[in-house]
């Protein structure tokens, strides 16, 4: 089995990469549409580093369960591409990166993301039940839906 694992996702948007852009580089707009945040999970969060894009950072705690972890935004090319680093550290201590690519398609964008982290033992029983491509692939899908959504909707 490889050492790592890697699971790619698109959406079409209708809206222009430079639409789409801000929502992917400034992490105070993840809550809009990640799947790994929500207005409704309480949450303590703290933004450090630039606002947004190459340099930017955010990490969490969720009091209830005691879950942590930082992001950072590692590459950003305004308006097509970005890399980003998320730690999860407790209760499990994951890395992995995620990357975005805009495609400009004249009226509309193809958003292409895609998760990239290293095996460890929980994530090679994962993937030996198929648990880890349709978790992953169903986070993902459910992240680029509510970025469409988003976008679309001018919030």
């Amino acid at each position: 089995m490889a050492s790592t694992y890697t699971i790619d996702r698109s959406i079409t948007v209708n809206a222009t990469p430079a639409a789409i852009y801000p929502y992917l580089a400034d992490f105070h707009q993840w809550i809009k549409w990640s799947p790994f945040d929500s207005p409704e999970l309480e949450m303590n969060r703290e933004y450090t580093g630039s606002p947004s894009g190459q340099g930017a950072e955010f990490s969490w705690l969720v009091p209830a369960n005691g879950a942590s972890g930082k992001m950072a935004m590692l590459a950003a090319a305004e308006p097509s591409s970005g890399q980003v680093r998320i730690d999860f550290l407790t209760p499990n201590d994951i890395t992995i990166e995620i990357g975005f690519v805009l495609v400009d398609q004249g009226a509309d964008t193809e958003v292409r993301w895609s998760l990239e982290g290293k095996h460890t033992l929980m994530t090679r029983a994962a993937k030996a039940t198929g648990m880890l491509n349709k978790f992953g692939k169903q986070e993902l899908d459910r992240g680029l839906a509510q970025l469409k959504a988003v976008v679309e909707a001018g919030a």
